[in-house]
């Protein structure tokens, strides 16, 4: 078994940007970046040790992604996959010496 077989769905990385308006004020907008989109990814409700993580600095977290690759994600991008937005809290690096996941990022579920 592969790790992309692990993999069942495709999200996009999107970074906050500014763009006018019609009438020349600031609106922030989110573009995607080029090279990572449709990344094959796991998304997975978070479990409470990392939920229990984020609660204590005051920021809510409902989901974790998995990835194969690295994913240059940082606090304030956001995901996109299926019709759903996940903002990004925070990313997990790999421990030295251990076999894990390339990327892991905690997300909150924006719901509209």
């Amino acid at each position: 078994m592969s790790l992309l077989s692990m993999l069942p769905t495709t999200a996009t990385l999107e970074r906050k940007s500014s763009a006018k308006d019609a009438s020349g004020g600031m609106v922030n907008t989110f573009a995607a970046l080029a090279d990572y989109t449709d990344l094959p990814c796991d998304i997975q409700p978070a479990n409470g040790t990392v939920q229990m993580r984020y609660q204590q600095a005051h920021l809510i977290c409902t989901h974790t992604i998995y990835f194969a690759a690295d994913v240059p994600a940082v606090a304030g991008d956001r995901f996109t996959s299926d019709g759903r937005t996940f903002l990004v809290m925070g990313r997990r690096s790999p421990a030295p010496g251990r076999l894990q996941w390339p990327c892991v990022v905690d997300v909150e579920e924006q719901v509209t």
